[in-house]
């Protein structure tokens, strides 16, 4: 059987020091700011995601649930490209870094926020009517 959600952030947020002093070694502190701040950038936004995901799923219906996570979904997109251009402009966060820790762990916890909004949906027994 697969790892549950909430295993597989518990895995991610033990392997992140492990991660961090890879790059570290490998590509000195810059990268190891990188890697901080991508999966902190990641992390983040997971939590606004699976947040919001609940508080749409507690309203029992479909409209509010597709109308909350789409438009969180649009909001939350730019305010990352934004926050990722800020960082390209520290000179001290390997920006490549950044980037890559931020697309392995945000997809990753795509997956998982799925799982944990199905879950919660499951739990809530969320009725299918439409408004």
């Amino acid at each position: 059987m697969g790892l549950s959600a909430g295993k597989t952030v518990i895995i991610i947020l033990l392997l992140l020091p492990l991660v961090a002093f890879a790059v570290f070694y490998e590509r000195g502190i810059s990268a190891l700011y990188g890697v901080l701040v991508g999966f902190g950038l990641g992390l983040a936004n997971f939590v606004v995601a699976v947040g919001l995901g609940g508080w749409g799923i507690r309203k029992q219906t479909t409209s509010a649930l597709v109308s909350v996570i789409l438009s969180s979904f649009v909001i939350r997109l730019p305010l990352l490209v934004g926050a990722l251009f800020l960082v390209s402009k520290i000179s001290w966060v390997d920006f490549y870094t950044v980037v890559f820790s931020f697309i392995v762990l945000y997809t990753i916890l795509l997956f998982v926020e799925v799982k944990i909004l199905s879950n919660l949906a499951g739990l809530q027994e969320l009725s299918l009517k439409k408004e």
